[in-house]
């Protein structure tokens, strides 16, 4: 996989790094970035979207994620550079969801919407929780606190957000 580059004019994304190099949250900045990422490979029906979820909440990325067509997977990302950054680090190397596996990832500027404050993943279903239709997952980020959160307070504000859905837990 090569890698891309991009922001605001440009940034670098680096090859396979490991979680814990991967930068941290940062506050959100004047200077904000727009990309548009396609994920290929095992992305769909492995709870990669719930990932990028997850991913987005701890980097602050506002945007959304959703399945398409060909079974890839189209992440709208907006944020501070180094946020976006970051979480494309952690979907690039296979770090946001250990069922799915990226084999792809094309990356590309685009203008950012007005006044998105909001991570809302399309069409969220999940076999996992018995969820029976298909539901859009928004994560309103004028409704949170603007600190960085844990991954244990990620999992538990993102199950609290799917809660009202949920009909049993498979494997339990």
């Amino acid at each position: 996989m090569s890698a891309k580059a991009i922001v605001a004019g440009f940034f670098v994304l680096l090859p396979m790094l490991a979680f814990s190099a991967v930068p941290s949250f940062s506050e959100p900045s004047a200077a904000q970035c727009a990309v548009r990422a396609v994920v290929k490979g095992k992305v769909q029906h492995v709870a990669f979207r719930e990932s990028a979820l997850k991913a987005a909440i701890r980097y602050r990325v506002k945007g959304s994620a959703k399945n398409l067509n060909n079974g890839t997977v189209e992440l709208l990302l907006y944020g501070s550079p180094h946020n976006v950054e970051a979480m494309l680090k952690v979907i690039e190397n296979n770090l946001a969801n250990p069922y799915g596996h990226v084999t792809g990832l094309s990356v590309s500027s685009i203008v950012k919407k007005p006044q998105i404050n909001t991570f809302t993943v399309y069409g969220w279903t999940s076999g996992w929780y018995c969820v029976k239709g298909a539901h859009d997952l928004v994560w309103d980020y004028a409704k949170q606190k603007h600190t960085a959160m844990s991954d244990t307070q990620i999992n538990k504000a993102v199950y609290k957000l799917i809660s009202p859905w949920v009909r049993c837990r498979q494997g339990t």
